[in-house]
């Protein structure tokens, strides 16, 4: 989101941070993944680490790519308390840098052989994956 629109976020949540979650063995000759983006509050990876990513990776040996949202966990700025956004605006910069991401993230996992690939996300994170 910066490279188009510089200075837009707080220098913190610009460079984006994802944890990848793969099987030890695939089931076949297929890789898939799904990215799984976090709903409002959602700070770091645990929410969905614990309830989507193992159980997919034990029951379906598909692999999980968690992304961090702009303004939370390690890329919350400073000066914000908990999840309370500064400005209303940030919000859709949150949800515009998700989307720019996600494609970027999408883009990567198949030139690197992997899919079938999908999208999914609680609450904020769900819409945004529409």
């Amino acid at each position: 989101m910066a490279h188009y629109v510089p200075g837009i976020m707080p220098i913190e949540s610009v460079v984006a941070r994802f944890q990848f979650i793969v099987p030890k063995e695939w089931n076949s000759r297929y890789r898939p993944v799904c990215i799984h983006l976090a709903g409002t509050g959602d700070h770091h990876y645990w929410r969905r680490r614990t309830l989507m990513a193992r159980p997919m990776i034990k029951e379906a040996r598909m692999a999980s790519l968690l992304l961090e949202n702009p303004y939370y966990g390690c890329r919350k700025p400073k000066d914000q308390v908990r999840s309370s956004l500064k400005n209303v605006s940030d919000l859709f910069v949150m949800g515009g840098a998700l989307i720019l991401e996600s494609a970027a993230l999408l883009h990567w996992l198949e030139r690197e052989g992997y899919g079938p690939l999908g999208m999914t996300g609680i609450s904020m994170g769900g819409h945004v994956s529409f």
